[in-house]
């Protein structure tokens, strides 16, 4: 698996996953981000604020093993990895029909065909 992952110009990574050596490796792929922190004293009368950077993982190796489903981390060649919410191939571009303003499948299909029948017809 490990020459497959490190061939491919594009990876997916869905969760599911135990191997804490490859979350580890997933989590420094992904990167860190420089945190801020601030620290006030009080001293001989004086107040200070301290301020220190520190870098944090964007995703630990534990939240990648919990990611939960319905999320995915793409891994492209020459790109940031993105965090992202995959729509699975089935449900299509258009949101399913249960939402409410949604458009009906069966008509889009219809008017399509029907386009193809006719042309010079535009489907807006």
């Amino acid at each position: 698996m490990e020459k497959l992952w490190s061939s491919a110009n594009a990876r997916i990574y869905g969760g599911g996953v135990d191997d804490p050596a490859f979350l580890r490796r997933l989590s420094d792929l992904i990167g860190t981000a420089e945190r801020l922190h601030r620290t006030a004293s009080i001293g001989h009368g004086r107040r200070t604020i301290t301020r220190t950077t520190q870098d944090k993982p964007i995703l630990t190796p534990a939240e990648l093993r919990e990611l939960p489903q319905g999320r995915a981390v793409v891994f492209a060649s020459g790109t940031p990895a993105v965090l992202t919410h995959p729509i699975p191939w089935r449900e299509g571009a258009t949101p399913p029909p249960s939402t409410p303003h949604s458009p009906n499948p069966a008509r889009q299909r219809r008017d399509h065909h029907r386009a193809r029948r006719r042309p010079g017809r535009r489907l807006l």
